[in-house]
């Protein structure tokens, strides 16, 4: 905890049923060490941080969930944004500390992302070891949810996102590629002029030969422009 001017601070850690409060006075860094045993019928456990002063900034630089004597370093209790928010990033291909990317093959979650692993909910799959999937989002484009708009026609045709089961229209379902029908003109071939008298001479189309519309062959797919982009997933 950082205190910019002396003031009293009070920090609880309760479980809703019972707590425990630390005062600190001061200026400057200090560490802070709040226990509780919590109350087996309790829900949640959280730190209340209170003060009076006026115009105190209060900065909080890490905060280690325990259980027992071990230390859960890498499941910050405070969480700065959404736990399962996607964000995109353009000029870096790493991932930030507290985000995991979607730009890579599909893998299950660890034993240390309880919380990611809680809000995906098997949604993209279940892994050998019973935790959640991340999704594979290489290469492909997103698209905002129709939500029964009816701008997205084939909604209910959406395919399941990874090995998990949700289809149809609903977030993080896929859509493969199509190309919506157009018409060209044919041009036919003509065989051999026939003498039509003072109406001057005809063409006759010869039957045998075939006149078709050409490919148009400029790449391996067909896209709009476009720029890479990283996309990964907010964990903590």
């Amino acid at each position: 905890l950082s205190l910019s001017i002396a003031g009293d601070v009070a920090l609880t850690l309760s479980d809703g049923i019972d707590s425990n409060t630390v005062i600190k006075n001061g200026v400057g860094n200090f560490d802070i060490v709040l226990q509780l045993k919590v109350n087996t019928a309790a829900a949640f456990v959280q730190i209340k941080i209170q003060t009076a002063v006026p115009l105190l900034t209060i900065g909080i630089t890490k905060v280690y969930a325990n259980v027992g004597e071990v230390a859960l370093p890498g499941l910050p209790c405070i969480v700065q944004g959404v736990i399962g928010e996607r964000k995109q990033y353009i000029a870096t291909e790493t991932p930030p500390a507290e985000e995991l990317s979607l730009c890579a093959a599909a893998i299950e979650l660890g034993k240390d992302f309880s919380r990611l692993n809680a809000v995906l909910n098997k949604r993209f799959g279940v892994g050998k070891n019973g935790n959640s999937m991340l999704i594979d989002m290489r290469g492909y484009f997103s698209r905002s949810w129709d939500n029964k708009a009816g701008a997205d026609p084939d909604a209910k045709d959406r395919t399941a996102p990874g090995t998990g089961s949700i289809t149809g229209d609903h977030v993080s379902t896929f859509e493969q590629d199509v190309f919506l029908k157009h018409h060209h003109g044919l041009g036919f071939s003509i065989n051999r002029p026939i003498l039509t008298g003072n109406a001057g001479q005809a063409m006759t189309i010869d039957g045998s030969a075939t006149s078709d519309t050409k490919d148009e062959l400029n790449g391996k797919e067909t896209r709009p422009k476009n720029i890479a982009e990283l996309y990964t997933i907010k964990w903590a």
